[in-house]
């Protein structure tokens, strides 16, 4: 059914978004995982890699988003808070 498609899953190491990456492979989509975070986007004192890191992932599943969508593929990017200390 989704053989030939792209699909970039985010948060696929664990939970719901695992489940979703296993439903998409079984029925024929290669699957890419990534997990963003909202610290990309403000940052926090001694997280610099971390942020950057995620930043680069908001850039890379746009980037994908905007290449694979004449094929029908669909890129994803989920969004998780790192809890506040």
């Amino acid at each position: 059914m989704l053989e030939g498609r792209t699909a970039i899953v985010t948060g696929a190491g664990r939970g719901i978004g695992r489940a979703i990456a296993e439903l998409l492979a079984a029925h024929g989509a290669s699957v890419a995982a990534d997990v963003g975070a909202l610290i990309a986007g403000y940052g926090r004192f001694g997280q610099a890699g971390y942020a950057s890191a995620k930043a680069g992932l908001f850039g890379l599943t746009r980037a994908a988003a905007m290449e694979l969508a004449p094929e029908g593929s669909r890129s994803m990017l989920w969004l998780h808070s790192p809890p506040r200390v």
